[in-house]
């Protein structure tokens, strides 16, 4: 009795094609450039995003979570920090300063990032999201707060 060959297809995060065929595998190194982040304050909505993505195959990343790319009138910008990142606690205040700093036209001094970072969460105008995939940890910064006085407050408390 002659058996039939079975042919599967797999795709990997990267997008990367592998064929199994009569027991040999062969990597398709056509290489996709297409991600999706999901960066969503409901879990249950990030949840159902994530399963409709992996069952397209399809895996984005905003432009307001690249630093740099944020534009005047954006309302907020996010800080990701990705899988395999040392200290990624470290990492995503070390963004977040960066990020501050970019955004704001108030002065802000690198000595205060811990005290602001802790400040800013305590305060709500950074709040962490939930994330998937290879980001371990995301934060979206509201930068239509009232940086300016929490500032003047940490200052007049002489926090920072």
């Amino acid at each position: 009795m002659k058996q039939a060959k079975k042919k599967t297809k797999k795709t990997n995060v990267a997008g990367t094609e592998k064929k199994k065929k009569s027991g040999q595998q062969e990597q398709n190194t056509k290489e996709k450039n297409l991600r999706v982040l999901i960066l969503e304050d409901v879990p249950a909505d990030a949840e159902l995003m994530e399963w409709q993505l992996e069952k397209a195959g399809i895996g984005f990343v905003s432009r307001l979570a690249v630093p740099g790319k944020w534009e005047p009138e954006d309302l907020s910008v996010y800080l990701l920090i990705f899988r395999g990142t040392p200290d990624p606690e470290d990492e995503m205040i070390r963004l977040f300063i960066e990020r501050i700093k970019e955004a704001l036209e108030v002065p802000i001094l690198d000595e205060w990032a811990s005290t602001l970072w802790r400040q800013a969460r305590n305060h709500e105008v950074v709040q962490d999201l939930v994330t998937v995939g290879d980001c371990i940890l995301g934060a979206k910064i509201d930068l239509q707060a009232d940086w300016q006085g929490l500032l003047t407050e940490l200052l007049a408390q002489e926090d920072i």
